[in-house]
């Protein structure tokens, strides 16, 4: 096996455990060689040491895996990124070896506080003030969620079992691939990390409820209630919510931050008019919202000449719009007992 540790902090906790084990190991016989990388994530400020990292085990070539362990702040999603960046010879870590499985573990009692307080909450409170580029922490745990091929729904001995299946049935909307497995102190057998291949680019990377939802909107008729599942005995509702109007944006603003009761989480497009020409990424998680500006709509670029029609992509092109071009609203919303319809109309009363 070869190990990376990362921490963020200067002392790595889990590498000095991981070396007292490999003590062991090499004592029983087996073969273990382990990085530790301080200071900073792999996904962002460490991701050259990643690389370099993961790309000297691999020249060594005697490992069956690689294990990464990254810190809790990690994104997924830019780990890889990472591992498919090519360099400026066109090599990329991917030529050298392949991904097995992104794996997320889940403290199962901490996630039901969460989901409880936000069941009870009315109101939402705006995390990233003016210029604030902060990430929200509760966003970014269900974004590990959501990119995952194997979760691991750990300390669900601290739950009752009513607890534990709705953390479930949560998860299981927010991430219909992934493998699902309860544990105690984060002990698994071995192969269900270490067994078949469970990571799959696209299918890994499209598993996010709400991305599955935009990227399947030749099926969706507005207004067409979603598929059942067996989340309906918790409350649980997925809706899509589609326009080709543009909100008032202040409107539109003062409404998310306000709150929706039941939301557990929202994500997709939105279409403003003070911000005509610009692309809105609006993303909900618990009563955490960020919303933000993240590029221009490919009708804008083709005015501007500074796109061919040939590079806008095929999903887009399918739902283009003779008077607004991809402009858009695009949102999937996830939550407990929500009244699908007032949203909608409150929605509604927002376009112009």
């Amino acid at each position: 096996m070869g190990v990376i540790v990362n921490d963020v902090g200067e002392v790595n906790i889990d590498g000095a455990l991981i070396r007292a084990e490999t003590r062991v190991g090499a004592e029983a016989g087996g073969l273990i060689e382990m990085v530790e990388l301080t200071n900073g994530c792999v996904c962002c400020s460490l991701q050259e040491e990643l690389s370099e990292a993961v790309a000297k085990l691999a020249r060594v070539g005697s490992f069956d895996h690689i294990v990464v362990e990254a810190t809790g702040a990690a994104e997924p999603l830019a780990m890889v990124k990472v591992l498919h960046r090519r360099d400026m010879w066109g090599n990329a870590l991917m030529d050298a070896v392949s991904i097995h499985a992104l794996v997320t573990v889940v403290d199962v009692s901490l996630f039901a506080q969460e989901w409880e307080k936000i069941r009870q909450s009315d109101r939402r409170r705006r995390l990233l003030l003016q210029g604030d580029r902060r990430r929200p922490i509760f966003e970014l745990l269900l974004e590990q969620i959501e990119c995952a091929d194997l979760i691991l729904l750990n300390k669900t001995d601290r739950v009752d079992a009513q607890a534990e299946a709705q953390v479930g049935a949560f998860i299981r909307e927010l991430n219909e691939r992934a493998d699902l497995r309860p544990c105690h102190f984060g002990e698994v057998d071995p192969e269900t990390v270490l067994g078949p291949k469970r990571f799959d680019r696209e299918g890994t990377l499209d598993a996010p409820r709400w991305k599955r939802e935009l990227l399947q909107l030749a099926r969706v008729v507005e207004g067409e209630p979603g598929p059942t599942s067996q989340a309906d005995k918790y409350g649980l509702a997925t809706f899509l919510y589609r326009s080709r109007q543009p909100f008032d944006g202040t409107a539109f603003s003062r409404f998310v931050h306000h709150g929706i009761r039941g939301l557990l989480r929202a994500k997709g497009f939105y279409w403003v008019t003070e911000r005509n020409d610009e692309v809105g990424l609006l993303s909900i998680a618990g009563d955490l919202v960020r919303s933000d500006f993240v590029g221009e709509w490919w009708t804008v670029r083709l005015q501007k000449g500074q796109a061919e029609p040939d590079d806008v992509p095929s999903n887009i092109r399918q739902n283009w719009d003779l008077a607004c071009g991809d402009r858009r609203q695009e949102i999937v919303f996830i939550g407990v007992d929500m009244d699908e319809a007032e949203i909608r109309r409150q929605l509604n009363a927002f376009l112009r």
